[in-house]
């Protein structure tokens, strides 16, 4: 099936006065280890939609990492922000998204006539006009744009570690509670990349 391409068009019809639009958007929320990454994106009114383009999870290696590289080059301006387990352990996967997205748009110098996040509303300080989209990744550009960007750089945060933690496969699953990865942990318990009050409800470590 292929892809509902995501538009301008719809970020147009959200903030219709013609003023610059970021997508947001997070990877690695649900992971069971590594870091979350929140990415803000502003794309240029004549930004030329690649195809296929998409929810990050629909396009696949290598062509993922060309649209990414192609984003960074024709974005007006982008920002990423990682933030590690051992905060998500503290303060809770909610807390940092918030955190995350006050960094993420704070860090863009471009200014912002509105904000389209995907999902839901997020609490903030932020006095530009937010609008949180459902599957916002498969509608507007700028979110699709700032999910890509994401994992990515998410992805490849994860084959890195995977050198330094050989024992769980994090090239394979990125974090992710696969079959694999629970096997992983059972047999060689946490790493300090775990998030341990996401793994605490499913095994009990001495």
């Amino acid at each position: 099936m292929p892809l509902v391409t995501p538009s301008l068009e719809f970020d147009s019809l959200l903030f219709p006065n013609k003023v610059l639009v970021a997508g947001f958007d997070e990877v690695g929320r649900g992971s069971l280890a590594g870091p979350l990454v929140v990415a803000a994106v502003i794309l240029p009114a004549d930004f030329i939609i690649p195809s296929p383009f998409g929810d990050s999870k629909t396009l696949k290696e290598p062509y993922r990492s060309l649209v990414a590289k192609y984003i960074k080059k024709n974005a007006t301006e982008y920002s990423i922000v990682r933030v590690e387990n051992v905060l998500i352990d503290t303060i809770g996967i909610t807390k940092c998204l918030e955190y995350a997205f006050d960094k993420a748009i704070k860090r863009l110098k471009t200014p912002l006539g509105g904000i389209i996040l995907d999902g839901h509303s997020l609490r903030n300080d932020i006095p530009t006009k937010q609008i949180a989209v459902i599957k916002g990744d498969t509608l507007s550009a700028s979110v699709a744009a700032a999910s890509i960007i994401a994992k990515v750089y998410r992805d490849k945060i994860m084959v890195s570690l995977a050198s330094d933690y050989p024992n769980y496969g994090f090239e394979l699953h990125k974090g992710y509670g696969t079959l694999l990865h629970r096997q992983k942990i059972a047999e060689h318990g946490p790493c300090v990349l775990h998030r341990l009050s996401f793994i605490r409800k499913y095994y009990v470590f001495s």
